[in-house]
């Protein structure tokens, strides 16, 4: 609660599915290891695995599906589906950039080009809300340590064949 924590989850696997035309076509589903999770601290990342929060042993991927894609403004646009930590699901608006242009690589020898696009989206969640619900209370002033509210980031580059 007095500085911010950044970390990034393990490896994400998953499939986009978009026309190229309308937003409202995007489908997305997508797996998060969940033991893979790094803040460049040993000791909080082992933390951070336990049944204290993430419960990796029993609860090893967070997963998010869309139910649908609203168009916003200049290309951006809201994702809305269920994201589901530790067995509970709770359905998340992320708000998504206006993807990149999309950039052309030749293939080689003879392969089919590669398509590539890249976008970012973004969401706050309450841990509370799935069952992350370790605090511990700073001894002199009786505050938390760890604040309920988490930003969310999502660096995206997607590519097609």
């Amino acid at each position: 609660m007095v500085s911010t924590v950044r970390g990034s989850l393990g490896s994400t696997t998953g499939t986009i599915i978009y026309d190229g035309k309308n937003v409202s076509s995007i489908v997305a589903d997508v797996t998060i290891d969940v033991k893979g999770l790094s803040t460049d601290n040993d000791g909080r990342d082992n933390h951070l695995r336990s049944a204290d929060f993430f419960d990796a042993e029993t609860h090893p991927t967070i997963t998010f599906k869309s139910k649908r894609a609203e168009a916003g403004s200049d290309g951006a646009f809201k994702l809305i589906g269920d994201l589901t930590i530790r067995g509970v699901t709770k359905e998340v608006t992320l708000n998504v950039d206006a993807p990149a242009a999309v950039l052309t690589q030749p293939g080689r020898d003879g392969a089919a080009p590669t398509y590539r696009t890249g976008t970012t989206a973004t969401t706050t969640v309450n841990r509370f809300d799935y069952g992350l619900k370790w605090n511990s209370l700073i001894e002199a002033g009786g505050g938390a340590v760890v604040g309920a509210d988490v930003k969310v980031t999502i660096d995206l580059e997607l590519s097609r064949r």
